[in-house]
């Protein structure tokens, strides 16, 4: 049985996220509901469910139990089918079906279904909803099929879209949804309109072919997982144009969608079609974040499937679209469980018309590979595969996927081969690291920035993280010895002068001083002045005492965490020396050095602008093809993103709490919060003031952590490309592709921050003259995301 959100809430929110009193609030709207409620509920959105019976028959049996609800229970009806058209994607003929035979049976209905309908499609645009609006309008573009909408409005409507897409003065992404959402319905509405206002529907897609010749589609190259021809990936509407304009040529034909209504012309033809009231979307505001453009990921092609089998739809097909879709929602509804996921997946209703398995991977990898961000958590996606690995043919299918992103990763953006290693190394954790290793021997031959070497030594590491040393190397080819990391052990060394402070801390450790103890201790050695080196020993000498495993570290962290900052006070000079001493202790184990960077940067023993600098500086600079390095960085980022929007939240509720209890009460000296999470306590003035001081010291904190990154590797490529000028060589090498792939993979990952702060980048970085135009031109794919 499919069940359904009990509201139109975001489904993956959970109780600690922000505003999360939700959850309590759905509980008592579920117990609420009457019994008649229920199996009203369970009646509509089992709809899908497996049966015997067609689905034809499944609807009109279902028409006539509902036929005696429509008087007292019509509006109920209406909001059960609007919710399940927003989260059963797929069924969506099924439920226009349904609307057409109970709009037959009473008139008033489909009347009602659209006013709700278009008030609900309303709520979603102005809620930033863009997936269930664009469901919604799917459902009323399907309508017309079933007498309830008639097809002069249905035109009228989409001209309605396609006037909001023009105006002027709005950012292309909220004009681009509004076209993409008629694109987007055509194939259910398009042979409909086609017989019946073929005129109407000629002008509104010649107004689409003139928005599409002047729309700008620069952030595509940003976006794309390939850059090399044969892999290109098309921009995500203009691949729907392309399909949309085949279908067309074809004569509005399609073998795909299932027309339930067809079954039913004689009892629908006999109903009357409304006219759908006039609808004006919401005006454009800086607040809603439109979808970000995308692109159309292509991985198989017909050559790569079995010839015995279905044929692949072709890339420019409309069913090719349509089949992605349907699977994509399947993904969305069954998130949280990978094996009701994976079972729907394998029974797709079109599996035999289909290859299905290259059709179900071609999806995961389109959502895993997404940039900026994949839809889901990228461990799902892994987990999601090893349970369609019990499946049959399906672990053939993923080798050789293995196989064809290996031979095609030498044109892979840098931030889809962290993910593909990511999602190998755990794919191979789980069937114990056997592959064919051998076969990617030509890797040896590459430096350390080519991709392939890059890909199989950091897989190589990340295997060893999910296992161990000797484990991985019993796996391993001999020829691998090159790239396989070494076994991980602790660097210890004493100098001459550092003995005496060595033993005495060592002595310190052995006794179990005092914290304090041991700081006055280190004070009195530090009589000379070299704070740093008594720092740098002392923490090197507490490293060498915990190297037994992560826990001992984060203990000794603890419980000399205050003989550290008082030591070192988190200024930048003491945050480099911990780091240098770190690096130079854990070197040959790169995880611990991750692991120990993260904790103490969260103790605040770190500064997060001195780790950056550090991270990025020729001490390290042998390590630059090493994903730890950036791994390192890019957790530090995500812990200060992290902490301004939380405290972004946090002065946001403040502000409306303050605002709701001035309402309540009048009195500002007496506003308590009566909210029994929070406790009695006011909401002052000052209290709004100091957190908005910390919010500007975060955002100000944010704003030059990210000048300090892009400067320095807008540095990096300049030096480069001027030297390879100067002395006449070929720019475009393993290193500069490396670089430059890290830094799109900065723009792209922090985004919706870098766009929060993105005049005081441009006007700090990028107005500077000076700038090679490859650079810029990089960054201007980016500022075109939310043109």
């Amino acid at each position: 049985m499919i069940h359904l959100p009990h509201s139109d809430h975001d489904r993956r929110r959970r109780p600690g996220d922000e505003g999360s009193d939700w959850c309590y609030k759905r509980r008592r709207a579920v117990l609420e509901k009457t019994e008649l409620e229920m199996h009203l509920e369970l009646l509509i959105s089992g709809i899908a469910e497996k049966s015997n019976s067609s689905m034809e028959s499944n609807l009109e049996r279902l028409a006539q139990s509902l036929g005696t609800y429509l008087i007292t229970d019509a509006d109920r009806i209406i909001d059960i089918i609007i919710e399940c058209v927003c989260y059963l994607r797929e069924e969506i003929t099924a439920y226009s079906t349904l609307a057409g035979l109970l709009n037959s049976k009473k008139q008033k209905f489909g009347f009602e279904l659209l006013r709700q309908s278009l008030e609900v499609l309303r709520e979603k645009l102005v809620s930033a909803d863009f997936n269930h609006a664009l469901h919604i309008v799917t459902f009323l573009a399907d309508l017309v099929n079933c007498h309830v909408v008639s097809s002069n409005s249905l035109v009228e409507f989409y001209e309605g879209f396609m006037e909001a897409a023009c105006e002027e003065g709005i950012p292309q992404v909220r004009s681009d949804w509004f076209v993409y959402a008629v694109l987007h319905s055509l194939p259910w509405s398009g042979p409909e309109l086609n017989d019946r206002e073929k005129e109407p529907l000629d002008n509104l897609l010649e107004g689409i072919e003139k928005y599409m010749l002047e729309r700008s589609t620069s952030h595509a190259k940003l976006l794309q997982v390939w850059s090399a021809m044969e892999h290109e990936q098309d921009e995500y509407l203009c691949s729907l144009w392309t399909q949309i304009s085949k279908l067309r040529d074809d004569g509005w034909i399609e073998r795909h969608i299932s027309r339930y209504y067809v079954g039913f012309d004689g009892s629908l033809a006999s109903a009357v079609a409304h006219n759908l009231p006039l609808f004006i979307p919401s005006p454009h505001t800086s607040v809603i974040v439109y979808p970000l453009p995308t692109v159309v990921f292509r991985f198989f092609d017909y050559a790569d499937c079995p010839d015995e089998g279905p044929v692949l739809p072709g890339a420019h097909s409309i069913e090719r679209f349509l089949v992605e879709k349907e699977l994509c929602s399947i993904i969305e509804n069954n998130c949280y469980s990978r094996k009701e996921c994976a079972a729907k997946l394998v029974n797709y209703r079109k599996k035999t018309v289909i290859p299905i398995n290259y059709m179900i991977l071609e999806v995961i990898f389109s959502q895993l590979f997404r940039l900026p961000h994949p839809p889901l958590r990228p461990l799902f996606y892994g987990s999601l595969m090893i349970e369609l690995c019990k499946t049959k043919n399906m672990p053939q299918v993923i080798a050789q996927a293995a196989e064809l992103f290996y031979q095609r990763i030498d044109t892979m953006q840098l931030e889809c081969i962290d993910r593909l290693i990511d999602w190998f190394s755990y794919h191979m954790s789980n069937f114990e690291y056997r592959w064919s290793w051998v076969d990617w021997n030509d890797c040896l031959d590459l430096n350390d920035y080519a991709p392939r070497r890059y890909f199989v030594k950091e897989v190589i590491e990340k295997c060893m993280r999910f296992s161990y040393h000797e484990r991985i190397c019993d796996c391993l080819p001999s020829s691998f010895e090159e790239i396989t990391p070494e076994k991980p052990f602790i660097s210890f060394l004493v100098n001459q002068e550092e003995k005496e402070l060595v033993a005495e801390i060592e002595r310190a450790f052995r006794n179990k001083a005092e914290p304090k103890e041991i700081t006055e201790m280190l004070r009195e050695f530090d009589k000379e002045g070299n704070s740093l080196a008594t720092l740098s020993t002392f923490f090197s000498v507490m490293l060498n005492a915990a190297q037994k495993s992560f826990s001992h570290n984060f203990v000794a962290l603890t419980r000399y965490h205050e003989t550290l900052k008082e030591l070192s006070g988190v200024d930048d000079e003491s945050s480099t020396a911990l780091l240098r001493t770190l690096y130079d202790v854990w070197k040959h184990n790169r995880q611990m050095m991750v692991v120990l960077i993260t904790k103490m940067f969260r103790m605040t023993l770190l500064n997060a602008n001195a780790v950056v600098s550090w991270l990025l500086s020729s001490y390290v600079d042998q390590e630059l093809h090493r994903f730890w390095l950036w791994e390192a960085l890019f957790i530090i980022v995500k812990h200060v993103c992290g902490h301004m929007n939380r405290c972004k939240t946090k002065l946001q509720q403040m502000q409306e709490k303050r605002i709701k209890m001035e309402r309540s009460s009048g009195n500002v000296c007496q506003l308590f919060c009566s909210n029994k999470d929070d406790g009695l306590w006011m909401i002052l003035d000052d209290d709004i003031e100091m957190k908005k001081k910390e919010l500007k010291e975060l955002q100000d904190m944010l704003k030059n952590l990210f000048l300090n990154i892009l400067h320095k590797l807008v540095l990096f490529l300049s030096e480069h490309l001027v030297k390879s000028e100067m002395t006449e060589k070929n720019h475009d090498t393993y290193w500069y592709r490396y670089m430059m792939g890290r830094f799109k993979e900065m723009l792209l990952k922090y985004w919706c921050e870098l766009f929060e702060m993105k005049q005081h980048i441009d006007n700090e970085l990028f107005v500077a003259a000076g700038i090679d135009p490859r650079i810029v031109e990089v960054y201007r794919q980016f500022t075109a995301l939310r043109a």
